[in-house]
This record gives structure tokens, sequence and C-alpha cells, in this order.
């Protein structure tokens, strides 16, 4: 959250996609804070969008 603060989107994401997940729920953490550092202007894709929630419903 940090580099999203300073402008820095794409390191952002970079670093939450190269994260290995460790414990259970963090794949659905890192795809939610993956689609949150996304630049405003640019849409989630359809795809993205539904293998958040199904990670997000697994995790709940």
């Amino acid at each position: 959250m940090a580099l999203v603060e300073q402008g820095l989107d794409q390191q952002a994401r970079d670093l939450i996609d190269t994260t290995q997940p460790v414990e259970p729920g963090e794949s659905a953490i890192a795809l939610l804070l993956h689609t949150h550092c996304r630049p405003a202007h640019t849409p989630v894709s359809e795809g993205d969008l539904d293998r958040t929630l199904d990670e997000a419903i697994q995790l709940r």
C-alpha cells in the first residue's frame, strides 16, 4: 500500500505477484490487493474479477 500511495502502482503489483502465498487465505488477499492497485482508469477483466471473487468466497 505504501507503493500505491507513492504512485508506484506497477511496482506494487509486481511485488504482490512475486510473493509466494504461504498461509491459507493469502492468495485471496493478494488477488484483492492486486485488483486494488490497478490504476483507476484500468478496468478489471471479467476473468480476473471472477478469480478474485472466487478466492475471496473460499476465504470466507
